[in-house]
């Protein structure tokens, strides 16, 4: 119920986020959809993956051997690395076409599209099918975590980080209000948690998050079940902020009728970025890299397709800049 509950508010802050003049047509870029999926397909047979890699199974239940189980994570987390490629190849050849077209605006349209939806596309499969589908596998397989010896830090530093922090905002009214986006933010929010209790219960993240707050004594073959845990929310919620960023952007992109606006627009998409970047990459991280202590721990990378949608929307961004003020002289 809770499942439900999430998805269908993450389906009205995504109405919300997105105007409601916005055609859905806008997010529908056949190119760069045959392209991906084409791609991750060639992917598959170049790498000799079954395409049922796709489809790796959500349960570690009724499986008699667990070494079958494991092989396929380990092929989904190389096709993971592969659509991510393909996603910033393709981001890069569009680049290359913007700037061979540079003379004629109408055509730059199309390339930034392509470019926009196909980066959306390669992480929808990227991150939120495959990456988070292998970490909710892992969990599955690891080890049921022991009674642990917990050692509780000091809350004297929590609480005068958060204070220098308060007192930083309340300073400057104007960075408070520079700096939220609620659509967005709701967004991101919603989006990441929707998709981390699609992999695991409410349970489950309670108790990773438990483990690595508390800074809980296990042993380390059994810790690995609650850094899993927080590697797919981690990759949850930065798939959230780069897909918040793409989908302001695409819908940006409809409407270029008031250019004097686009300055703040641009920003508040970007907003979404920063807060998949906070939550992923400041918080969940960190509690990882807490909960595995001195352990040498796998984290896997959430970054690299955050940096490809952020570069790619600077340059789109900088071309846009250039045509209108172009215009205007």
């Amino acid at each position: 119920m809770a499942r439900v509950l999430f998805a269908s508010m993450s389906v009205a802050t995504v109405a919300s986020a997105v105007e409601l003049n916005a055609s859905l047509l806008w997010f529908l870029s056949v190119s760069g959809l045959a392209v991906v999926l084409g791609g991750t397909l060639l992917s598959c047979r170049m790498m000799s993956l079954p395409v049922t890699t796709l489809l790796l199974p959500m349960s570690a239940r009724n499986v008699h051997s667990r070494t079958p189980l494991r092989a396929s994570i380990v092929d989904g987390l190389r096709l993971q690395e592969a659509v991510r490629y393909l996603g910033g190849f393709l981001a890069l050849m569009c680049g290359i076409g913007i700037f061979r077209e540079l003379n004629d605006p109408s055509q730059i349209g199309p390339f930034m599209a392509i470019g926009l939806l196909g980066l959306l596309y390669s992480q929808i499969i990227s991150e939120g099918l495959l990456g988070t589908r292998a970490t909710a596998l892992q969990a599955r397989l690891a080890p049921a975590p022991l009674p642990q010896t917990r050692s509780r830090a000091s809350a004297v530093p929590v609480g005068i980080g958060l204070l220098l922090v308060l007192l930083g905002v309340a300073h400057s009214a104007s960075l408070f209000s520079a700096l939220v986006s609620a659509p967005f933010l709701l967004y991101v929010l919603l989006l990441g948690s929707t998709l981390s209790l699609s992999r695991h219960t409410g349970g489950e993240i309670h108790a990773a998050l438990k483990a690595a707050v508390h800074r809980d004594i296990t042993v380390p073959a059994y810790s690995a079940r609650h850094i899993a845990v927080l590697s797919t929310v981690r990759t949850a919620f930065a798939l959230a902020g780069s897909s918040g960023m793409l989908i302001g952007y695409v819908s940006l992109l409809g409407d270029l009728s008031a250019p004097h606006t686009l300055a703040p627009s641009i920003g508040a998409t970007v907003l979404a970025w920063g807060y998949g970047f906070f939550f992923s990459e400041v918080l969940c991280r960190l509690l990882v890299m807490r909960l595995a202590g001195t352990r040498d721990a796998q984290l896997p990378s959430s970054m690299a397709p955050m940096v490809v949608s952020l570069l790619f929307v600077g340059f789109t961004t900088m071309v846009l800049f250039g045509l209108f003020s172009g215009s205007v002289g």
